[in-house]
């Protein structure tokens, strides 16, 4: 259904215009604080390398910085003069009023649309007052019958799918995540790497890129070994549009007709094999002097495994949990036919007895993706049956309570077991799911459709771990930030520097730039060298029993937080007859 509704977007995006390096400063009004440097940020690296060997990246769906923390204490948030020059207020054309940013407590809101499309719309040149027209727009162009099957019916409903662009929510809603972010760190200039939706994003965290190295090899069709036109979908390079993976396995009851092509350039994956790489060998044509050159550094193999819900659970054989186009590895031809790297790639139902049995070696990068259910079987408590039911935090599918709450569990398991002391993990989003940030986006490429290829707007990421500051923290980081921060934390060549993708640079990785950190900021120094003690392992946990509760048990009061109030003579009430649950999503069934 999520394909279904993107359709309408899905023509392709990839014109021959040129591409050209653009330099990357952008906007810099909100504060940014360069990446540590020399010897420094080396230092820095030394520390975090000898006390964390295990980074966990939960990765979430589709919200903004702006809607989950813009009134955090001590964020760049909605309330600063930043934000009143860039959308604070938005016109909305069907209610023909303005619309302000306002709160909301509803944990379950409707659909908005990420197409790059409507993301470049809603930012506007760096205006970042786009997003209510844009949302309408795309609204209005829904098939009139799909737009009642979802729920929207009139134009005051219309009117809302706009405005909930300008929604936020603080510790009320999502009590668990701003208890994190008051006891470890919020990065509030951490930014979405490409201006696109959930699979290119998806890729990006794992390859810091989205296509650019392939585009610039083979041009916009991709490989000639993949079928080609390129298909009314967007189908080709660099991915733009959420189609499945040329591999599966996928979701019996949601899919798209249509895959993308290989995908070929490299992947921290691929750098994490190190000697072990010279085993694959199929669908490395793209990657064979990657490969010799890792061989012949003869590093050793680091851990992985890519966890994601309903790939391989046996109580969900027609994989109805599975959001197919999140499952990054497998648009990588070299992962899902090398059974070596393959083996890497499983349900995130093993996780819990991975962790528990200790079986995650001595260190490595394990990466937890959610889907259309819950991992922990919660429903919502108020919601049409088979709505709500996702725990990868999607408007219009996910509950952000139930989202949170298998968020919780996840840290739980890791701060009860052995791997705490050594661990980093972050949470973070992949994209900014039609929301409203203020923070106007940095430009590094102008990509073949003429618009930039990145970076997107901001989204939220916490780090938890024993060593992490308390606090909010300013450096300007984004998705290639993650494969940096473990490049040098197992001390691996950058992806731009692998003499495959460097031939092509700089259409390709973002992960050997100075412009960007590694999420070192986020570590507090005298915890790393033990003059502070560390994080203790309660401070990440939440009792059982209040995870399992829904509606959370939890408030800004139980965690001690005080969202930021609005100015004198500014409301966050909603706008007249707001409604949060336009366009809902029925999700997956399975079939006798």
């Amino acid at each position: 259904m999520r394909l279904a509704l993107f359709a309408v977007f899905l023509a392709s995006l990839l014109g021959m215009a040129p591409v050209i390096l653009r330099q990357a400063q952008g906007d810099r009004a909100w504060a940014a604080t360069a990446p540590p440097k020399s010897a420094r940020g080396d230092a820095m690296q030394n520390l975090i390398r000898q006390r964390v060997k295990y980074v966990f990246v939960i990765y979430q769906e589709n919200r903004s910085f702006d809607h989950y923390f813009g009134t955090f204490p001590g964020a760049n948030g909605i309330y600063t003069a930043a934000a009143r020059a860039h959308g604070f207020s938005q016109y909305n054309p069907v209610a023909k009023r303005e619309t302000h940013a306002f709160r909301i407590v509803a944990p379950e809101v409707g659909l908005l649309n990420n197409a790059r499309t409507l993301v470049d719309a809603g930012i506007h040149g760096g205006a970042m007052d786009g997003f209510v027209s844009a949302q309408i727009a795309w609204a209005q162009t829904l098939p009139v019958a799909e737009q009642q099957a979802l729920g929207m019916t009139d134009a005051a409903q219309a009117a809302s799918v706009g405005d909930e662009a300008m929604a936020h929510v603080d510790c009320d809603t999502i009590p668990y995540l701003w208890m994190y972010a008051s006891r470890f760190a919020l990065f509030d200039s951490f930014f979405q790497g490409a201006r696109a939706p959930s699979s290119p994003s998806n890729v990006e965290i794992i390859a810091a890129q989205n296509g650019e190295t392939e585009y610039k090899r083979y041009g916009a069709a991709g490989p000639p070994y993949t079928q080609v036109p390129i298909g009314i979908g967007g189908r080709g390079v660099p991915m733009w549009v959420d189609l499945d993976p040329a591999w599966g396995p996928f979701n019996d009851e949601d899919f798209s007709a249509e895959h993308q092509v290989d995908q070929t350039y490299a992947t921290v994956l691929l750098n994490l094999e190190g000697v072990e790489a010279d085993r694959l060998t199929q669908y490395t044509q793209d990657i064979d002097d990657d490969i010799r050159f890792l061989t012949a550094q003869a590093q050793k193999p680091v851990n992985w495994t890519w966890y994601e819900q309903g790939f391989a659970n046996p109580a969900d054989p027609q994989r109805v949990t599975l959001v197919t186009h999140h499952l990054a590895p497998h648009y990588f031809g070299y992962i899902a036919n090398n059974p070596t790297m393959n083996e890497h790639v499983a349900d995130i139902t093993r996780f819990a007895s991975d962790v528990e049995q200790g079986k995650l070696e001595d260190g490595g990068l394990f990466y937890l993706k959610g889907g259309f259910g819950s991992n922990l079987g919660l429903h919502p408590a108020h919601a049409a049956p088979q709505t709500f039911l996702g725990d990868d935090d999607h408007p219009g599918e996910s509950d952000s309570q139930i989202a949170e709450a298998d968020v919780a569990q996840l840290v739980n398991l890791i701060a009860r077991s052995k791997y705490w002391n050594q661990s980093a993990i972050v949470i973070t989003w992949d994209d900014p799911g039609g929301f409203w940030d203020h923070a106007p986006p940095p430009a590094w490429l102008v990509c073949p459709d003429g618009k930039p290829c990145g970076d997107g707007q901001r989204v939220p990421l916490l780090l938890i771990s024993p060593y992490a500051r308390t606090g909010v923290v300013h450096e300007y980081d984004d998705q290639a930030s993650v494969i940096k921060f473990v490049e040098h934390l197992f001390k691996r060549t950058p992806l731009a520097d692998l003499p495959d993708e460097a031939r092509f640079m700089p259409f390709g990785p973002r992960d050997a730039t100075d412009e960007t950190g590694d999420l070192s900021g986020g570590f507090d120094a005298a915890r790393l060298n033990a003059t502070r003690p560390p994080i203790a392992p309660s401070q990440a946990m939440i009792p059982d029993d209040v995870v399992r509760s829904i509606p959370s048990q939890w408030s800004c009061r139980s965690i001690g937080v005080h969202p930021l109030a609005p100015p004198p003579g500014t409301s966050d009430a909603p706008p007249p007859v707001f409604d949060p649950d336009v366009l809902v999503v029925p999700l997956p069934t399975a079939k006798p």
